[in-house]
């Protein structure tokens, strides 16, 4: 324990300080809390936690306070679930796209040569998009924080669906670019959000279960395909048109990100529980 007299100070920071009276005893006990005569300060129901460090603190995390509960508490938060569903669209949009290609673009009246020099060019952007755009979406990251990350993930998103409309030639190798870069920006974007705003301790169980909701939803794609082939004459407008209404809905998401952020003064752990 460490004794402090009368009229003496502990230093936390330049810019606070510890006031502590004579006859107070300030030590840390075997549960790794710290205790003034007994009683016990730290992250509870009733103790808010301060933000510190500005607007650049809350542009990095805007949900401070989450990563100190436990796994069952951040199952319960409201900030997990909405980036599980967020996930869970843009998944299945990605990998409808990627499993029926080639089929819409024949349903688009593509022939020989453009078909094979279209499925060329998608072969290659696919790789080099993600190994050009992977720096480009980690700096966006670090710097502009999760506000900045999904908007751009939503952005690309909107921008390669309106481009995948159009049975143009051009049009098609512009849509292929965009969705190279969309895809990393998804998992970059998510994969940052979890550790960021949960802490490392439970990263691998909430990202995976993030993955695994993720994936037995993308299931879908495949009566997607057959309702297409069996109802639609082959035609992908109708599930491509809805999925894109649900990813211009899911603007809703960087919006709760950007609101929650900016009324954050003082948090209390409970609010996200």
């Amino acid at each position: 324990r460490l004794e402090v007299d009368s009229d003496e100070r502990l230093e936390v920071d330049s810019d606070e300080r510890l006031e502590v009276d004579s006859d107070v005893k300030l030590g840390v006990d075997d549960e790794d809390t710290f205790g003034v005569d007994g009683d016990q300060l730290g992250v509870d129901d009733d103790l808010p936690v301060e933000v510190t460090g500005g607007e650049g603190a809350l542009i990095a995390n805007p949900f401070p306070g989450l990563s100190a509960l436990s796994l069952k508490q951040q199952l319960r938060c409201v900030e997990y679930w909405t980036v599980v569903l967020f996930t869970i669209l843009h998944m299945l949009r990605l990998n409808l796209y990627l499993g029926t290609a080639n089929d819409q673009l024949i349903a688009m009246g593509f022939t020989d040569p453009q078909y094979s020099r279209l499925i060329g060019v998608l072969s290659v952007a696919l790789p080099v998009g993600g190994m050009l755009a992977g720096p480009v979406v980690g700096s966006l990251l670090d710097r502009q924080g999760m506000f900045v990350g999904f908007l751009t993930v939503c952005t690309l998103s909107v921008l390669y669906g309106i481009a995948s409309f159009f049975p143009v030639f051009w049009v098609q190798c512009v849509c292929f670019l965009l969705f190279s870069i969309y895809r990393p920006c998804l998992y970059s974007a998510a994969t940052a959000y979890h550790s960021v705003i949960f802490g490392f301790e439970n990263f691998g169980l909430l990202w995976g279960l993030t993955i695994f909701v993720s994936s037995l939803t993308n299931f879908l794609q495949y009566p997607i395909s057959l309702l297409v082939n069996a109802l639609l004459d082959g035609s992908y407008l109708i599930p491509n048109s809805i999925l894109f209404i649900l990813t211009v809905i899911s603007y809703l998401f960087p919006c709760f990100i950007w609101w929650r952020s900016r009324r954050l003064s003082f948090v209390e752990v409970e609010n996200f529980i």
